[in-house]
């Protein structure tokens, strides 16, 4: 299993409705694309101000290293990363297995 985080700042000009079209193209994933075991999506709401200025987390599970390559090349894939031109300013990505 690989999880996939995903740590994002959006644009100030972003939308609420812009950053939900996001967190629900993502999470409709688990449905969509073959191999992807969870999506998680939240919102920062630490008081510690250690975020660094990262707003929301994506977490996604996957099922092994194919299904990852699989989501990478998917539609889905290439049309959350067409939602999100021009209102992430920054995001970090980062991969382990569980």
């Amino acid at each position: 299993m690989i999880r996939h985080l995903i740590l994002f700042t959006f644009e100030s000009e972003a939308t609420t409705k812009q950053i939900q079209a996001v967190a629900d193209k993502f999470c409709n994933m688990k449905i969509s694309v073959p191999g992807v075991h969870e999506v998680i999506w939240g919102k920062n709401n630490s008081t510690k101000g250690k975020n660094q200025g990262y707003d929301y987390c994506l977490q996604m599970d996957f099922i092994d290293d194919d299904a990852r390559a699989f989501y990478n090349q998917h539609a889905e894939h290439q049309a959350v990363k067409a939602l999100q031109k021009g209102i992430v300013e920054q995001k970090l990505v980062f991969d382990y297995n569980l």
